[in-house]
């Protein structure tokens, strides 16, 4: 916006790498993250995957008050994308590789551990409503 004066939005997108535990299979903690307690989000360790970026974000974001930032972290993106680029999530199209190199699904440790997911549409909509 250059120096309009204007607030601008910037809507980031980062990774659940930032909410992931090292389990190997096993249960995780169960912690529930709120977007709203935003002091437990700060309290995320800065050595979390993405963190660091995050972190510059909010720090750009503190330092000038016309950047209202938010940071979106989903999980596995599934479903076909609208768009013109990448239009399916490499993640499933890398597991059903391995599978179908493999002749079967793998579990790693227990298979206790837990993977969350997102519609493509409905991820679309939430940007829809923070831009």
């Amino acid at each position: 916006r250059g120096n309009t004066g204007k607030a601008v939005v910037y809507i980031h997108t980062g990774g659940t790498g930032l909410l992931a535990e090292d389990v190997h299979g096993k249960k995780g903690s169960n912690i529930v993250y709120n977007d709203l307690d935003l002091d437990q989000i700060n309290r995320l360790p800065n050595t979390q995957l993405h963190r660091n970026v995050d972190l510059c974000i909010i720090n750009a974001s503190q330092m000038n008050p016309l950047i209202k930032s938010v940071i979106v972290c989903p999980s596995i993106i599934y479903g076909q994308g609208s768009g013109l680029f990448k239009r399916q999530n490499i993640t499933f199209i890398k597991l059903i590789e391995i599978a179908l190199q493999q002749g079967k699904l793998q579990m790693i440790g227990t298979g206790e551990a837990t993977w969350n997911n997102i519609h493509i549409d409905d991820l679309v909509d939430a940007y829809m409503i923070l831009s």
